[in-house]
């Protein structure tokens, strides 16, 4: 094996780990919470010692922000992308968006539980600004959505979309309760976006 091999498997083996403590992190912050988690607990989940995952993170705060922003680039990615297909369809815009947070919450519910403990956490300074800052951003893309469709007719006028866009966004954390509560024969996208879709058409 030459050094080329060996310096891209060095790198494989790396971002293997990296994802691997992430996503036992997640689980385990999910279960006993930011302040009880330890990252003693994140290592041997993950069968590393405790000075390896330290090469990866620096200490648990770095590593809870880094889980938090793994997940938002997981949604913020599929967002984007759908943000592109239905740039001149907002309605089936908009039904994509929610149908990715149904779904996402649905398949994914170490991820989709993390985000609710985040919304908890915002007492502290670094996950708030971090939190608001996410939450801002996708506010501001359903919001720029919405108002092409209010000037071609499309929903109703009279709707402010600042504040749809706000209950849009945050409509994420009830699918979250709902997914959590109701019956799997009762989680059903399609009850959910009637809801919605009733809202926006005049």
């Amino acid at each position: 094996m030459n050094i080329v091999d060996k310096s891209r498997e060095k790198l494989l083996l790396y971002e293997n780990r990296h994802q691997t403590i992430l996503d036992n992190a997640i689980r385990i912050f999910n279960t006993r919470g930011y302040k009880a988690a330890t990252t003693a607990m994140i290592a041997r989940e993950s069968k590393i010692s405790e000075p390896t995952l330290y090469k990866h993170f620096k200490n648990k705060k770095e590593l809870f922000l880094a889980c938090f922003q793994s997940i938002i680039g997981q949604l913020g990615g599929e967002n984007k992308e759908i943000l592109q297909a239905y740039e001149t369809d907002e309605i089936a815009c908009l039904e994509a968006i929610s149908k990715a947070y149904f779904d996402f919450v649905d398949q994914n519910p170490d991820r989709s539980m993390f985000l609710v403990h985040m919304l908890s956490y915002k007492d502290d300074r670094d996950f708030n600004a971090a939190f608001e800052s996410a939450m801002a951003r996708q506010i501001t893309s359903i919001e720029k959505v919405l108002q092409s469709a209010i000037r071609k007719g499309k929903i109703d006028k009279n709707l402010n979309p600042e504040f749809f866009a706000s209950f849009f966004c945050y409509q994420y954390f009830c699918v979250v309760g709902m997914k959590e509560t109701l019956e799997d024969k009762k989680f059903k996208y399609e009850h959910y976006f009637d809801i919605i879709k009733k809202s926006l058409v005049p």
